[in-house]
């Protein structure tokens, strides 16, 4: 395996209904290989999540990471999330919210396939 990523309903220990959360795709444990380093895929990946969020007529694709990981925040960052606020529920470690436009993509030349009429590249 070279990645794996899940989408899941919305976290209310973080998103309100203010957020309108039915507006967006929740991205979820994006981990990609250290044999998988230098190919993008983590991008590759974002990006696949948000053409998927835009085909379903969503505005936003939002993530959820640790407070403490500002490597992370960066990350996303520079991937066009921008930070919306950070909630500290004493349960959870997580809680920098960010989220960046559906559709929007880093990588337009290297798209993953996202239905079955998307040829492979």
């Amino acid at each position: 395996m070279l990645a794996t990523v899940s989408r899941g309903a919305v976290d209310r220990d973080f998103w309100t209904d203010a957020d309108l959360p039915e507006t967006a795709l929740y991205l979820y444990k994006l981990i990609v290989s250290r044999d998988a380093a230098g190919r993008h895929l983590g991008v590759r990946i974002i990006d696949w999540m948000s053409r998927l969020a835009a085909l379903e007529g969503r505005e936003w694709v939002r993530v959820d990471t640790w407070r403490t990981n500002i490597g992370l925040h960066a990350y996303y960052e520079r991937l066009g999330f921008k930070h919306v606020r950070t909630e500290a529920p004493s349960h959870r470690l997580s809680g920098w919210l960010a989220q960046r436009p559906a559709g929007d993509l880093s990588m337009p030349h290297k798209l993953l396939a996202v239905g079955t009429s998307d040829a492979p590249d």
